[in-house]
């Protein structure tokens, strides 16, 4: 009987202790220096103030390339240094170590690839990159790849490699910027962390700070902090800003730049705290009594045009005519695209259940360059693929399937982007003007029409039957030729679910 016990508790423990190892977020990057700064120093204990059982690899070469990465690969040299943070905290480093060792070593949710700092922002650096995410993933399959974004040199920066770019900070981060985007896209890497962002930031918020030690590596205080947050905030899912760590002799006031700017690097514009708005009717009754959608709750997900303050016009108009009461769930700066913004996916997550939920596009997804996606993202007809959840098609799909799953009896009405005038292609649905997807405006718009008629939802086509055109939208916009005024927002009689 003992005995039984005994093997029953230890089957119990070995059940709990897979579960548990099922909890870690495994991380390993093939990198260098600016791996070692961004992962060896405070991304355990952000973690460890979070909750979050981690494990951290890192792959370390001092200044080494992709392509010296891709021989090593091709040779299976012993050539690294493998520096491994357990779930204990506890480094330990291995010498003489091989890439087919350490991909192996764990089942690691990430892997991380970056370029050498000095050919970061070089496109011609990374043609040998393909061969090795392709490896990556042939041999860790159940791994995302993930590109680490690096940082640009501080403006004083002594490094040979800053004449590259007329050593000049702002012009290393342009061309970082850029040329991770194309690396990217170039190679299907979903996702990307931003750390030559989140650096960039909290850089113009403390002109006088530098957070290198030598111009270019992190400084131990806090240049690390942020870029391990950033890598935390990306990876984890995460809201850093609520994150207890505080590294020693950092202020307060530099840990709240800092949160910030990873949370703007990581999602777009994060506002400081998310309150859904609601409105409710100033009428007694509503001139569509008796209709379907009479007396029912509406919830709004979107960018700026769904929740800026001339866009209560809208929103008054179907409270009051549909005696309703109407909550907004958006924020500035949304895309449905996961890493556009407070995503409509997150804002969907947050809602509560509805009777009618309206899914109104912004331009943010287009003007922050969001793969598009097609109207099969995230459907049964890809089985449901995560890795198009980035975009913009892929976050439509999610969305109203949150919803349904919310709500089986809900009514969802979409309304698309409509046209801004501040770009050419912003209004001409024949631009040639493109966005570094190499799509136009319009492309978006279409994308999300088709995304609707798969799943047969009722569509309010802003973009082309608003009305508005370069003749006259300097009555219903507001100066930055983006957003309505509140006469635009009367302008089109659909504005009403009906």
């Amino acid at each position: 009987m003992k005995r039984i016990i005994l093997l029953s508790l230890i089957l119990c423990l070995s059940i709990l202790s897979a579960s548990a190892q099922n909890d870690v977020l495994k991380i390993l990057a093939i990198g260098n220096s600016f791996s070692e700064d961004a992962l060896e120093y405070q991304l355990y204990p952000i973690a460890k103030a979070d909750g979050q059982a981690i494990i951290i690899g890192n792959m370390y070469i001092s200044g080494c390339s992709i392509d010296t990465h891709v021989a090593n690969m091709k040779s299976d040299a012993p050539a690294y240094s493998y520096r491994k943070i357990g779930v204990d905290g506890k480094k330990k480093t291995t010498e003489k170590y091989r890439l087919s060792q350490a991909v192996k070593d764990e089942k690691w949710d990430y892997i991380s690839v970056q370029q050498v700092s000095g050919q970061s922002g070089i496109y011609e650096s990374y043609v040998m990159l393909p061969q090795l995410v392709q490896w990556i993933r042939e041999n860790a399959p159940e791994a995302k790849v993930v590109f680490h974004q690096t940082w640009a040199y501080s403006k004083d920066c002594k490094h040979v490699e800053f004449p590259k770019y007329d050593s000049d900070m702002n012009k290393m981060y342009n061309a970082i910027v850029n040329t991770t985007f194309k690396v990217a896209k170039d190679n299907g890497i979903r996702i990307t962390v931003p750390s030559a962002k989140a650096i960039q930031s909290v850089r113009q918020r403390f002109r006088d700070l530098d957070v290198t030690r030598d111009g270019f590596h992190l400084d131990r205080r806090f240049g690390t902090y942020i870029a391990a947050a950033t890598f935390y905030e990306t990876l984890s899912g995460h809201d850093i800003t609520k994150n207890t760590y505080k590294p020693e002799n950092v202020t307060d006031a530099e840990i709240s730049a800092a949160k910030q700017a990873v949370r703007s690097a990581v999602h777009g514009y994060m506002p400081a705290t998310h309150n859904p708005v609601v409105q409710t009717p100033q009428k007694e009754k509503g001139m569509y009594e008796g209709h379907k959608n009479y007396g029912k709750s509406i919830a709004v997900f979107g960018g700026s045009l769904s929740v800026n303050k001339e866009s209560e016009v809208a929103k008054q108009m179907w409270a009051d005519e549909l005696h309703s009461v109407v909550t907004t769930y958006g924020v500035g700066g949304a895309g449905f695209a996961k890493m556009q913004g407070y995503s409509l996916q997150k804002q969907v997550q947050d809602a509560g259940v509805h009777d009618i939920y309206v899914l109104w596009a912004s331009t943010n997804d287009y003007t922050n360059s969001q793969d598009p996606g097609v109207w099969s993202d995230y459907t049964a007809v890809d089985g449901f693929d995560e890795d198009k959840l980035y975009t913009q098609c892929g976050g439509i799909n999610y969305c109203i399937k949150t919803l349904l799953e919310k709500n089986p009896n809900a009514e969802i009405y979409f309304f698309t982007s409509f046209r801004f005038f501040s770009q050419e292609e912003g209004h001409n649905p024949f631009s040639d003007n493109t966005n570094m997807t190499d799509t136009n405006f319009a492309y978006y718009v279409k994308g999300q029409k088709e995304c609707c008629e798969y799943f047969c939802i009722p569509v309010l086509d802003q973009f082309n039957l608003q009305g508005i055109n370069e003749y006259n939208y300097k009555k219903y916009y507001v100066n930055d030729a983006l957003h309505m005024n509140q006469e635009g927002y009367r302008s089109y009689p659909g504005c009403i679910p009906r």
